[in-house]
């Protein structure tokens, strides 16, 4: 090897020690001192190994995700479809529960709402704090923020079983959203009756600019459908939430899932 003035000869290359045999020749038309050495590598002991002594191959740490085979992911997927719709479907049909005549005009919702919110708020919960206390490869920021996520929008769902409430009459609907704001619509002087499917609402909007977004996991939709399409001004219904509320006025309101 060859090694140029300025720096000592080095007694180690890699963490390997050697014995080094020098010497030093002016470099013939060179202003540096030129080193020749012999370098005498120290017998290998215990297990040869085929892999150079000073190679650094960085071992990179196999994700879980990449690993797993695509079938684990896909059953996954297909069990989280399959539960929600059994879930989402039992809540959809606790809004045909029987009632007293005289909670008839009422708008609430079934105490389906709550035990769901409950149950997610804890779930994710619980998977953001359990994340970040064990130790685990896979907890990234945006994982922590997904989990925190999901718990915040089931908040909704609890509070909405104690505060959504409304009530139909011949003259309007009347009651409180999920974050408590009461609200007072008469029918006369509906703008317009829209039915919303992304959001699962019907959304109400009077002249005067209020807005009243009725659920569809309310008890009680037949009779608000009854009303609205009988009080409404004409024009105010479109085309597709007219046939959205007759179907709803004869117990067949929308999913709550699809």
């Amino acid at each position: 090897m060859r090694w140029r003035k300025p720096g000592p000869m080095p007694s180690s290359f890699c963490g390997v020690p050697m014995v080094v045999d020098h010497q030093t020749n002016r470099g013939a038309g060179f202003n540096s001192w030129v080193i020749s050495a012999d370098v005498h590598w120290p017998e290998p002991q215990g297990k040869p190994t085929s892999r150079p002594i000073c190679a650094r191959r960085a071992k990179r740490e196999p994700r879980s995700m990449d690993n797993r085979p695509w079938w684990i992911t896909a059953l996954q997927w297909t069990l989280w479809v399959v539960v929600m719709s059994i879930v989402m479907g039992w809540l959809g049909r606790s809004r045909f529960r029987a009632r007293p005549a005289s909670q008839a005009n009422r708008l609430v919702h079934p105490p389906g709402t709550l035990i769901i919110g409950l149950l997610c708020f804890a779930v994710f919960a619980g998977l953001a704090i359990v994340s970040n206390v064990i130790p685990n490869k896979t907890t990234t920021w945006w994982t922590t923020s997904v989990f925190v996520g999901f718990a915040i929008l089931s908040a909704p769902m609890v509070t909405a079983f104690f505060l959504e409430e409304y009530e139909v009459s011949e003259e309007g609907i009347a009651g409180r959203s999920f974050t408590g704001v009461r609200k007072y619509l008469r029918w006369s002087d509906l703008r317009a009756a829209r039915y919303v499917a992304p959001m699962k609402w019907f959304r109400l909007e009077t002249q005067s600019g209020t807005v009243a977004r009725i659920s569809v996991m309310l008890i009680g939709l037949p009779e608000f459908a009854r009303w609205l399409l009988q009080r409404a001004p004409h024009g105010a219904i479109d085309a597709g939430t007219l046939a959205v509320l007759q179907d709803t006025a004869v117990g067949n309101p929308p999913s709550v899932w699809t």
